[in-house]
């Protein structure tokens, strides 16, 4: 994962070529990132959400999406043997 101490952007990588120890370490770094981004942007009397807290929400998602598969995978096949 690339993301520096203090950016807000999503990582790029692709979840489906990293093990469950990469996926989990890229979780807690976006979960890391998210807590300093703030949620929406004030201008003037406009309140917007955020475009990074999205992406970040984004691949949060992505990650979480791809270990629960990586479970339900895990377990069926636990089941067969």
């Amino acid at each position: 994962m690339a993301l520096a101490p203090n950016s807000a952007r999503a990582p790029d990588d692709n979840p489906l070529s990293k093990s469950v120890r990469e996926l989990i370490a890229d979780l807690a770094l976006i979960e890391d990132v998210l807590r300093a981004v703030p949620t929406v942007l004030r201008e003037g009397h406009r309140v917007t959400i955020n475009p990074d807290f999205t992406a970040l929400k984004d691949a949060e998602r992505h990650i979480v999406s791809e270990l629960r598969r990586r479970a339900v995978t895990s377990n069926t096949l636990d089941r067969l043997a």
